[in-house]
Order: structure tokens, then C-alpha cells, then sequence
């Protein structure tokens, strides 16, 4: 399985990938399936992401939802759709505009859910 490493300005097609890191700008356009995802810098995803980690410590906006097992916010995080996780923590900001349904979150940050909220 390939990388994903972006450490300019790119915009780059959705697929599968073993890593993704952003330490630059991007955008992806179409579904995001990877095993960690790790953002430093900006990230626009115009589709769903399937990922076991994520790391955000820049700023990422998801217009699509998001399943994964763990999903750590230091930065900024827009989900435009829902949120399905097993860990979510936010030290940051995130705002989703869907529902949120996760096992276990630890929030010291700012979280806005539009929708419902289901853990444990």
C-alpha cells in the first residue's frame, strides 16, 4: 500500500493508502481510506474518510463523514456529515454538522455537534 506525503500545495484524487501525512496544504477530492492519517498543516476532504488514526494538530475540513478508530484534534476540525469513532479527544476546536457516536471522549477543547450525540 502507498503513501500519501504532501509537504508543498497539491490537490490530490481519494484512494487507499497506508499513511497520509499533510504538512503542507491539500486537497483530496474523493473518499480518503487509510491506516493513519496526520495532519500538521491544511486539508480539504471533498469525501468520506475510513481510518484507524487520525492526528490533527493543523486544520482540516471533512465534507463527507468519518469512521475511524481513534481521532485526536490539537487544531481545527470541521466534519461536514457524521462521526462514528471508537476514541475521540479534543484539545482544540471541532465543529460536526451530523451526528456523533463514539465509545469514549475526553474534551478539553471546543466540540459542536449539530446532531445527536451517542457514547459509551
Amino acid at each position: 500500500m502507498k503513501n500519501l506525503i504532501v509537504e508543498g500545495v497539491r490537490t490530490v484524487p481519494g484512494g487507499t493508502y497506508a499513511e497520509v501525512r499533510i504538512d503542507g496544504v491539500c486537497t483530496v477530492n474523493g473518499n480518503l481510506n487509510c491506516v493513519v492519517t496526520e495532519v500538521d498543516g491544511t486539508s480539504t476532504v471533498n469525501g468520506d474518510v475510513t481510518c484507524d488514526i487520525i492526528i490533527l494538530d493543523g486544520t482540516m475540513v471533512i465534507n463527507g463523514d468519518v469512521t475511524c478508530d481513534s481521532i485526536e484534534i490539537d487544531g481545527s476540525c470541521v466534519i461536514n456529515g457524521d462521526l462514528n469513532c471508537d476514541i475521540l479527544v479534543v484539545e482544540g476546536a471541532m465543529v460536526i454538522s451530523g451526528d456523533l457516536n463514539c465509545e469514549t471522549m475526553e474534551i478539553d477543547g471546543d466540540l459542536k455537534v449539530a446532531g445527536e450525540t451517542n457514547c459509551g
